[in-house]
């Protein structure tokens, strides 16, 4: 069986698709009643040539139809999207930013940073994708997309020989593993304050969400670097969702920074500022180097 493409979007499916019946998504889109499985009937209807659901979901398999069945079709779309695209994430410096507010800010900052240095980056996020030579990509309605279009993305990044990606990670994201399968080596935190209790209904449900990609840092082969804000009231928290057995053997690393905390790793001092002249503050009574990731 010859797989052209994928998608979990029955709009999407073309002759040869592979369609993930998922169940467990927001499913914004006006067209989509219910949740992805809702529709399996429409993506065979457009051409799919295999289906993806949870076990026992399709209680009676399709004639002619491929059926996979899985635990848990999110991971599961996840892990196949890396595969289908040949994993272009990997061979990306992959930078994840984090927090309630911030998120758009830092991660625009860090591209110009990089940009500045000469390296190719790109960004995903909620203006939009960018990539070191095409075209802006317009933003979706979600600043952290599906793992089908992360990794599609991802390839045409590995095309336009992009070095570095820094994205948007979301909590609706990391609470439907949309990034389960990237290998992040950066992992930044900002903040944490009161938002989409909506959907998460608890800020602790809201919290463990974004901890989760702390969580995840070092799973792969690269080493990792998690940056914290340790001001925050919930920095401490960030720093010990880092696997501690993975701190140990050096596999991850924690560097926080802050502007009360004189203990963070990177602490921000004011210029002394006059009309005139501006002069820089006395060093902290620690000192750092910074590397070069």
């Amino acid at each position: 069986m010859n797989i052209d493409s994928i998608a979990w979007d029955f709009q999407k499916v073309s002759p040869g698709s592979l369609y993930f019946c998922l169940e467990n998504e927001e499913f914004q889109e006006g067209h989509i009643q219910t949740n992805g499985l809702h529709h399996w009937t429409d993506a065979v209807g457009a051409g799919a040539n295999c289906l993806v659901c949870k076990r026992g979901s399709i209680p009676v398999k399709p004639l002619n139809i491929g059926l996979i069945e899985v635990d848990d079709p999110n991971i599961a779309m996840a892990e196949m999207s890396r595969a289908f695209h040949c994993d272009p994430l990997s061979s990306l410096t992959m930078i994840g930013i984090t927090g309630t507010n911030g998120k758009t800010t830092t991660t625009q900052m860090v591209n110009s940073v990089l940009c500045h240095i000469g390296a190719r980056s790109g960004t995903i996020g909620t203006i939009g994708t960018f990539f070191p030579s095409r075209e802006k990509q317009e933003a979706s309605h979600l600043s952290n997309p599906l793992a089908t279009e992360l990794f599609q993305i991802g390839s045409e990044m590995r095309q336009d020989d992009t070095e570095y990606l820094t994205m948007e990670v979301t909590s609706h994201a990391m609470a439907f593993d949309r990034n389960h399968a990237i290998d992040f080596d950066i992992a930044i935190f900002t903040n944490l304050s009161q938002d989409h209790l909506d959907f998460h209904k608890t800020m602790d449900s809201y919290k463990q969400a974004k901890m989760n990609l702390f969580r995840q840092l070092g799973r792969g082969d690269k080493k990792a670097y998690s940056i914290i804000n340790i001001d925050d009231a919930h920095g401490s928290e960030f720093v010990d969702a880092v696997d501690k057995d993975l701190r140990r053997s050096n596999k991850v690393d924690v560097l926080t920074f802050g502007i009360e905390n004189e203990q963070a790793d990177f602490v921000a001092k004011p210029l002394k500022m006059t009309s005139t002249s501006s002069t820089k503050p006395d060093p902290a009574p620690h000192a750092w180097t910074f590397q070069h990731l």
